[in-house]
């Protein structure tokens, strides 16, 4: 691991597609509890990055929908 690495952001990025019914507010959250649920973030805590950024995508048709944290 270099010391410039640590330095920047580290991104975490989970996409999901709207089922029938299903809001983009809902689906961009069910992503985003996924990340948090599976602790994704854990590797990037592990090589000492401090801040990290995480998205929950979110696709409907032919829109896109993000939220993060």
């Amino acid at each position: 691991m270099y010391l410039q690495d640590v330095a920047q952001n580290a991104v975490i990025l989970e996409f999901k597609v709207c089922v029938k019914n299903e809001t983009a507010d809902d689906a961009t959250k069910c992503a985003l509890k996924q990340i948090n649920d599976r602790d994704y973030a854990s590797k990037a805590r592990e090589e000492g990055y401090k801040n990290i950024i995480k998205y929950g995508v979110a696709f409907k048709g032919k829109m896109c929908y993000t939220i993060v944290e």
